[in-house]
């Protein structure tokens, strides 16, 4: 599990076409993709739970739904 102090320094690396980036960072609208942000947010959302929820606690959890 990564330190609390350390969350700041560590690096995050998530893959986003061109549009998906646009979409997070200028707000820019695409009308014919109009869940573009929302995929990209949930790239992002996917990536900083991998690295701050230690993996086995969660697979502990997702084994109570079988």
């Amino acid at each position: 599990m990564i330190s609390p102090f350390r969350v700041g320094t560590t690096c995050c690396l998530v893959e986003l076409t061109v549009k998906e980036a646009m979409a997070l960072g200028s707000g820019v609208s695409f009308g014919a993709q109009p869940l573009l942000a929302a995929q990209a947010r949930r790239k992002l959302r996917t990536a900083l739970e991998e690295l701050l929820i230690p993996e086995s606690p969660r697979a502990q959890f997702d084994m109570l739904d079988a």
